[in-house]
């Protein structure tokens, strides 16, 4: 997305340069035809008439139409750039729940077509044989966006059907095809190529440790957590003393979904997801799989990422965010 502010600027030139040239065209279309005989010179009793009017009026209603599309586009690209440059993913007005209003279907409307046409790009172009979602480790796996058809707004595919399942999902920009129970559910709404903060990171761990059944010491002692956050470590208060006390003696981590530890844990599945499966979705993964001990640290975690879901890139916001992450998990521990 780094391209997005040249993008915008160039969609705004292409439409002043169509309203520019709109008296031209308005002119040349819609010029007087003039009749020839069939040797091709022109008739002395040719008279001059104009086209016809429906020819005119679907030629009006195109060359505005392309207009209006094509300014209306850059300045989403340019709210967007805004919005990603500002870090508020609230732009798009994502409920907590994942759904999106209507307002934001219509007045972001030439964006969402944009985002699920680069995503049909991606999935059949760039990486025609990529799983849309990939299985890093037994029962965890990160991703795309979960839609069978792009084109569609609820197209969920047969694993979100699994009542077993828990979502974390980092888009701000789409809408969720999950429609199991909410608390399985957790949006944690991040712009494209922006990274979570270390909030979120800790908002993730909490969520999905309460569901595995084992509390989110990796962010305790640091005063960063949100009441959300807090809300979902003393839920997950109730595990056996065993089980604190061996998390305890390992700083936070605990042994995950591969280990099966437990019989909750060893039926739980963890899906993280943005809306391509390359960043957003990748940097919660690495964090989660240090704090649920499936790897000594980010880098290694990222490893075992990269082994199964070969588009997986960390630009440098992401690279600093579990950085920052894992230095406050280790001056916690």
């Amino acid at each position: 997305m780094r391209e997005l502010p040249l993008f915008s600027v160039s969609c705004l030139a292409l439409a002043l340069v169509l309203y520019v040239a709109a008296p031209t065209l308005h002119s040349t279309v819609f010029a007087p035809s003039v009749h020839t005989v069939r040797d091709g010179a022109t008739s002395d009793a040719a008279s001059l008439e104009p086209r016809p009017s429906l020819l005119r009026l679907v030629l009006l209603i195109a060359i505005t139409s392309a207009q209006v599309s094509i300014a209306w586009l850059a300045l989403n690209a340019m709210a967007v750039a805004a919005a990603m440059a500002l870090k508020t993913p609230s732009l798009f007005g994502k409920r907590p729940d994942g759904t999106l209003p209507l307002w934001s279907h219509l007045l972001f409307a030439p964006w969402h077509m944009l985002v699920r046409c680069m995503m049909g790009h991606f999935r059949r172009t760039r990486y025609p044989n990529l799983p849309v979602l990939s299985e890093v480790i037994p029962g965890w796996y990160v991703g795309g966006w979960p839609s069978a058809d792009l084109l569609q707004f609820v197209s969920p595919l047969p694993l979100l059907h699994d009542p077993s399942v828990v979502i974390v999902d980092l888009t701000a920009e789409l809408t969720t095809p999950f429609s199991g129970e909410a608390s399985r559910y957790l949006n944690i709404p991040t712009m494209d190529a922006t990274a979570p903060s270390y909030k979120d990171i800790c908002r993730a761990i909490a969520f999905v440790q309460n569901h595995l059944g084992a509390d989110c010491t990796a962010c305790e002692g640091k005063g960063n957590t949100d009441e959300r956050t807090r809300g979902n470590m003393a839920a997950s208060s109730n595990i056996s003393s065993s089980s604190s006390d061996s998390n305890s003696s390992r700083g936070g981590a605990f042994v995950g979904p591969g280990a099966a530890s437990g019989g909750e844990r060893r039926r739980t599945k963890v899906i993280v997801h943005c809306a391509f499966g390359v960043g957003r979705s990748v940097t919660i993964l690495c964090a989660l799989m240090v704090a649920c001990g499936e790897a000594a640290a980010w880098r290694a975690a990222f490893e075992k990422v990269a082994a199964q879901r070969p588009c997986a890139r960390l630009n440098s916001r992401y690279r600093a965010a579990l950085d920052q992450w894992e230095n406050k998990r280790s001056a916690a521990e």
